[in-house]
């Protein structure tokens, strides 16, 4: 009979899944990727004419294929001011509603937005909201 006294450590390694023991990569998973077609949205936008900033919009990776794409803006009373579904461009607002300017202030945006990977190997889904400012 064989005793063993003393402390023994043991080592355990976790492999997740698509990843080799060798250490190979067969490939990252879409929640890895995701930053890759998570799209810039801006806090502020002066819509005053001058060609700068003048609309409010989301900058896309233009590697990532835009599956499906929902955009709404809100007015701080709740009024829902702008909405682009789909394949329906623009995916910006000029800062206007029924054609009149809106008032300086802070608005609400609600992105819903589908991209495929940039090597077609998955699609990920990507919810934003928070807050901007229109500057006039």
């Amino acid at each position: 009979m064989l005793r063993f006294l003393g402390i023994f450590f043991l080592l355990f390694f976790l492999i997740p899944p698509g990843l080799k023991a060798q250490g190979g990569n067969d490939r990252i998973p879409p929640e890895e990727r995701i930053n890759e077609c998570v799209p810039f949205i801006p806090t502020a936008f002066t819509p005053n004419g001058d060609g700068i900033n003048d609309r409010f919009g989301i900058k896309i990776n233009p590697n990532c294929f835009t599956v499906r794409f929902n955009i709404k803006i809100f007015d701080r009373w709740g009024r829902m001011i702008f909405d682009a579904n789909d394949h329906r461009e623009p995916y910006w607002w000029d800062g206007t509603f029924d054609g009149n300017p809106m008032k300086e202030g802070t608005y609400t945006y609600h992105i819903v937005a589908e991209f495929e990977l940039p090597d077609r190997s998955d699609r990920v889904e990507v919810r934003r909201h928070g807050f901007f400012t229109l500057i006039r």
